[in-house]
C-alpha cells in the first residue's frame, strides 16, 4: 500500500486551507465547506512525513505508552487529529495527542524497509 495516496491527501488538505479569489468572501474552501474553522496551532505543527511518538493510552503494566509513528495528513476534525503511519506494525491510526521527533536512522531503515516491500 504505497504512501502516494497519503501525500496526495496531505497536499490537498494544504491547499483547501487557503482562501482564494475566486471564491466570493476571505472563508478557504475548506472553510465553506465543512463550516469549521481549523486548528492552525494544531493542523499546521506536523508535516508529511514527520516523525513522531504517538500518544497510545496509559495501563499499569510495562506496555509502550507511545508508538513511532510517522504523520500523514491531518483529519480536519474538531479535535485536530492526525493521521499516522505506524512504523512497528505498518497500520494506519488516528491520534489528537503526539511529540514531534527528530528522525532518526533507525526510523528512516524501517520506512525503506517499507518503500522496498511495496
Amino acid at each position: 500500500n504505497s504512501r502516494v495516496k497519503d501525500l496526495v491527501a496531505y497536499s490537498v488538505s494544504r491547499l483547501n486551507l487557503h482562501s482564494t479569489t475566486s471564491l466570493t468572501g476571505v472563508l478557504s474552501p475548506r472553510v465553506l465547506f465543512t463550516g469549521m474553522k481549523p486548528n492552525y496551532k494544531k493542523e499546521l505543527a506536523l508535516a508529511f512525513g514527520d516523525y513522531v511518538e504517538v500518544h497510545n493510552g496509559t495501563t499499569n503494566t510495562s506496555q509502550e505508552r507511545s508508538l513511532p509513528c510517522i504523520a500523514l495528513y491531518p483529519l480536519g476534525n474538531s479535535t485536530g487529529s492526525w493521521l499516522f503511519w505506524n512504523v512497528s506494525n505498518r497500520s494506519y491510526i488516528r491520534r489528537s495527542h503526539w511529540v514531534k521527533m527528530v528522525t532518526t536512522s533507525l526510523i528512516t531503515t524501517a520506512m525503506d524497509g517499507d518503500a522496498a516491500q511495496e
